[in-house]
């Protein structure tokens, strides 16, 4: 299959795409990718160039992802979207530990708004500053006016 141009919807944002050349999917596009050069017959520093080349691409790829899902939730659970960022007093820089007081903080703050373990609508992004310390950006799409006090207590 191919084409030429593509229309995404993400809740009230349309984007449209028209492109110069086709783009192929599916059995077109892997008849395509076996005229090119494999990775086992590349010398050290074309994979590089490559592997470097897909990690942008990759980055991008989730960059859009994640705007297109914000897009297509803020608004739509009758709230307005809050934006927070979650940061431990010491430089905590265990992933799987962090993430684990993560999951207790949205159990408790669920309990707290719901009463109940699950119900909070969110998206959220793990970051490591400069010194390696873990933090989280969340964007949270049906939380109800919390103040801030009470949120820092829960965290």
């Amino acid at each position: 299959m191919r084409y030429k141009n593509k229309v995404i919807e993400s809740g009230d944002v349309v984007e449209i795409y028209q492109y110069e050349n086709y783009v192929l999917t599916g059995k077109d596009k892997k008849d395509k990718a076996n005229g090119g050069g494999s990775r086992a017959t590349m010398n050290e520093e074309e994979r590089a160039k490559r592997d470097r080349l897909n990690e942008k691409r990759a980055s991008r790829r989730a960059k859009q992802k994640l705007r297109r899902l914000i897009n297509a939730n803020v608004g739509k659970y009758g709230e307005t979207s809050k934006f927070l960022t979650l940061t431990f007093g010491e430089n905590v820089q265990d992933l799987e530990w962090a993430n684990g007081e993560f999951k207790k903080f949205i159990q408790r703050l669920n309990y707290r708004l719901f009463k109940k373990r699950s119900g909070l609508k969110y998206v959220c992004v793990v970051e490591f500053q400069e010194r390696g310390a873990v933090h989280y950006h969340v964007v949270f799409f049906n939380m109800p006016y919390v103040p801030v006090n009470e949120v820092a207590e829960v965290w």
